[in-house]
Parts: structure tokens; C-alpha cells; sequence
């Protein structure tokens, strides 16, 4: 039987592996015990290791059909599991759920094991949308899918029965992100389709990915750490030509009303064909979703006209040139 996701994932931190009878003790320890882990979940603290075992048993044996494939979550470089994310398969719609260790919470690990789910069922051609639910009290899980690129889509009264702190079901958000429709342009004077190149918002894409594409697009980039600019950002979008990066644009916030679009960078070989334009709009649209109310951004003069047409007016500021930034950065 063909299985419908690879049995193994990969991301700069983490590893996504079938599950093992033996994962049981460590799952037990990480969080099936735990009832703030278990607080919105649609099950009860497990009170035993008999308990987990039946429950790792059925994630094993899940993986043999092609209902569900449900992954262990494992932090390098060693192999214990941290932490759970499931794949319900439902036609053209893959509906995930997930778990994780207290201990590593707030470090942008599920954000990062979502995206690189969700490429992978992206790589599934009859797949088509990944969407999940969350309580709308459980701002923690909302938040691991806006910064995995997911959007909130609506309130679903009644939905989800949480034992944990209700009798009766709960309402729930829906949050989803589909598989973007290629654009039809071509690189103007290159004829070379671009037909496959995909933005993803939070996708899992290490530094040496990132250094690469800015070293091309700009002749004085320095290698950056890019790992905590990242985890600190409202969202980020990159552009894919198939595994290839071909860019990317970062958006940092004031934590309220006020956003700031950094880093808009597309590769040389791929300028001039509106990448860089739905990078932006892509920015625009999710900081629009987040509740932004005000999106800034800095440029050089050549630069006026490009995001003019992306939307921006000029305004009045202030700004002190402490000397740091390349000009070629503007």
C-alpha cells in the first residue's frame, strides 16, 4: 500500500518519524500525563503507561492504512519524542493535530513542524488544503499556525468536546492554509515559466538557505544568524522554485498596531517577474489578518515607484543613519 506522506521529515531542529512501541515511556514522561499539556486537548491526562502504550499501539497500527499518519516529534540530535502531529487524511483536505513537551513551549518548534508538514502534503498533487481547530481560549495554538502561515477562516460555535474544561463542546477557530495557485507570468526578457514557483508563509527553511539567496541578490551581504530574527518575526513568507529558495520577505512587529516589512529579497535569475510584488502582498495580507494596523517600510528612492505599486504612500518620519546597514540594502 502506497502511504500518502514520507515516513520520515526533516526541519533545521526537529525530526517527524513513525511512531515505535517503545516511544511509549517517553511519551508518557513528555506530556501525556500532563494535565496543562492536556488542557484543550480532546482527551484526558493519561493516569498511567498502560494508558499510552494502547495509545502509541494504534498510532503504529495507524500507519498502516491511509487514514492518518500520525508523526512523533523528536528534537536533535537525539531521538526521544518531544511531542506528536497527526495527518487526518479527508479527501483533498488533510486536517492535523498536534502536542507538545511543556518544557518547549514558546520556542517556535511546532510552527516549524507544521510548515514542514504542510510541504510535504503540498507535494501530494491531489492535496489541497491543510486546515485545524483550537479553542478559542488556547491562544498558544493559534498562534503555532499564524506563524506556520495559516489563516483564521471563521468561529465554529459548538464544535469540539474539551473534557478538560467542559462538559459540553466548545467553540473553536478555524485556521487553514491551501496550496496557492501558480502564477502565470514569465521572467520578462528570460522566457522561463514560473509557473512553479510557490510562497509559503513559516516555511522551515535553514540559514544556510537563507545566507545563500542574500549573498546573490545583494554583493555585500555578511552571513546572518537568522534563527532568532526569525522566531521573534509576526510571520515571514519565502518563495520556492520546487526545493529551490528564491525569496523572502520578513515581517517584525511592535507586538500591537504597528508592522514593519524587512528584508524584501528575490534571486537575481528570478527579478523583474513579480515575485517580489507577491512577496509583499503576501506580507500585506497576513499582517491585514493579524490585526496590523499600520505596515512601514524603509527604502532607497529607486525603490519608490516598486512600492508604490504594492500600496505603500510616503509619509513624514524621522530616522537616525547610524552608519550599520549596506546601501545596497535600501
Amino acid at each position: 500500500m502506497t502511504r500518502q506522506l514520507p515516513d520520515r521529515i526533516e526541519t533545521a531542529r526537529l525530526v517527524l518519524r513513525e511512531p515505535r512501541i517503545d516511544d511509549a515511556g517517553a511519551i508518557f514522561a513528555a506530556y501525556t500525563q500532563d494535565p496543562a499539556v492536556a488542557r484543550y486537548t480532546t482527551w484526558r491526562p493519561h493516569r498511567s503507561l498502560v494508558e499510552t502504550e494502547a495509545f502509541v499501539h494504534d498510532c503504529v497500527l495507524a500507519w498502516s492504512g491511509q487514514a492518518r499518519s500520525p508523526y512523533v516529534l523528536t528534537l536533535r540530535p537525539c531521538d526521544d519524542a518531544v511531542g506528536m502531529l497527526e495527518a487526518r487524511f479527508q479527501g483533498h483536505t488533510v486536517d492535523i493535530g498536534y502536542v507538545m513537551r511543556r518544557s518547549l513551549w514558546g520556542q517556535g518548534l511546532m510552527p516549524e513542524a507544521i510548515s514542514a508538514m504542510t510541504r510535504a502534503i503540498f507535494e501530494v498533487p491531489r492535496l489541497f488544503r491543510v486546515q485545524a481547530t483550537c479553542d478559542v481560549e488556547n491562544r498558544a495554538s493559534a498562534r503555532a499556525l499564524e506563524r506556520a502561515g495559516f489563516t483564521r477562516e471563521g468561529e465554529l460555535d459548538r464544535h469540539t468536546l474539551h473534557p478538560n474544561i467542559s462538559d459540553e463542546p466548545r467553540a473553536c477557530y478555524m485556521y487553514a492554509l491551501c496550496r496557492p495557485n501558480a502564477p502565470q507570468q514569465t521572467r520578462s526578457g528570460k522566457g522561463v515559466e514560473l509557473g512553479n514557483v510557490a510562497l509559503v508563509a513559516g516555511a522551515s527553511v535553514d540559514e544556510s538557505r537563507l545566507n545563500l539567496l542574500f549573498s546573490a541578490a545583494w554583493p555585500s551581504h555578511q552571513v546572518r544568524h537568522f534563527g532568532p530574527i526569525l522566531e521573534r518575526s509576526l510571520a515571514y513568507v519565502c518563495a520556492f522554485d520546487g526545493n529551490r529558495l528564491v525569496g523572502f520577505v520578513n515581517l517584525a512587529w511592535d507586538g500591537e498596531w504597528h508592522a514593519f516589512l524587512l528584508d524584501p529579497t528575490v534571486h537575481p535569475d528570478y527579478q523583474r517577474g513579480g515575485i517580489g510584488t507577491s512577496l509583499v502582498n503576501k506580507a500585506t495580507s497576513i499582517a491585514r489578518l493579524r490585526g496590523v494596523g499600520w505596515l512601514h517600510v524603509d527604502y532607497e528612492p529607486p525603490l519608490a515607484a516598486f512600492y508604490r505599486r504594492c500600496g505603500f504612500r510616503p509619509t513624514p518620519a524621522g530616522v537616525i543613519d547610524l552608519g550599520q546597514v549596506p546601501r545596497d540594502r535600501g
